[in-house]
């Protein structure tokens, strides 16, 4: 983290998670979390529940680029800077997946009660598969 931190701030975020090959396709979760900022980075802390995982994710947006780690059950950073492809490792309890991450959109707008944000990235593994996301962020302010 680049400056000290202003400002924490519990939060709703909704996150929608839309695939570009299946149109129809949507994935949603609604969770709360911790709102970070210096003032010029916005982080996002939250936790992601299944059946039998525990993930920790933490995403900042830093003016044009923007990480997201999570750690716990599933291990992994990405980094999204338009135009640029970045290589990164996903670790799962299975075995560890070395892909290429390029980003086309980084967007993100917060203010004091909400915020929003948008990636809008590829994923290539090899020649095994190309999956491109859209991932849009809605966050309000609760305190």
């Amino acid at each position: 983290m680049k400056g000290e931190i202003l400002d924490e701030h519990n939060v709703f975020i909704a996150i929608k998670m839309l695939d570009s090959e299946k149109k129809d396709f949507v994935t949603e979760l609604v969770t709360r979390g911790k709102y970070l900022t210096d003032g010029t980075q916005h982080i996002l802390k939250y936790n992601e529940k299944g059946i039998d995982e525990n993930v920790q994710t933490c995403l900042t947006f830093n003016g044009l680029s923007a990480t997201l780690e999570r750690t716990g059950v599933v291990k992994s950073f990405f980094r999204f800077e338009r135009g640029k492809v970045h290589r990164t490792c996903y670790e799962t309890p299975y075995g560890t997946l070395s892909m290429d991450v390029t980003t086309s959109t980084v967007k993100s707008d917060f203010s004091e009660q909400k915020g929003n944000a948008e990636l809008i990235y590829s994923v290539c593994s090899g020649s095994a598969f190309t999956e491109n996301k859209h991932m849009k962020l809605a966050v309000r302010i609760l305190d």
